[in-house]
């Protein structure tokens, strides 16, 4: 919940969680291809 208010204004935003590294880097690709087409900010955060 506190990503998704962590900034000023209100504009979308995607958040990804990773569970584990490899989660993590895979979803840091995704990230990049997500933030390109829609033109939006994407948070990766990592639970451990």
């Amino acid at each position: 919940n506190f990503i998704l208010h962590a900034h000023q204004g209100e504009f979308p935003k995607i958040v990804l969680a990773a569970g584990d590294p490899k989660e993590a880097f895979e979803l840091t690709m995704q990230a990049f291809n997500l933030a390109d087409k829609y033109q939006t900010p994407v948070v990766v955060i990592v639970d451990k």
